[in-house]
């Protein structure tokens, strides 16, 4: 298993609260690829999805 940082948004009842956590990624199949990553960003989408009422998400998972 590989760690990685992950951007995980949470919902109460009127906020929308943004925190990075350490994950693990799942043991592949025989026939699966993992890619590396050297970078990442976050578009101005998943920006306004950090806000509750943008309407960006209906609902959060």
């Amino acid at each position: 298993m590989v760690a990685y940082q992950a951007l995980v948004l949470e919902q109460t009842d009127t906020t929308v609260s943004a925190t990075y956590q350490t994950k693990l990624t799942p043991d592949l199949a025989k026939d699966g690829v993992l890619v590396k990553v050297a970078y990442s960003d976050i578009n101005y989408k998943d920006r306004l999805a950090m806000n509750p009422k943008s309407g960006v998400l209906r609902h959060y998972p």
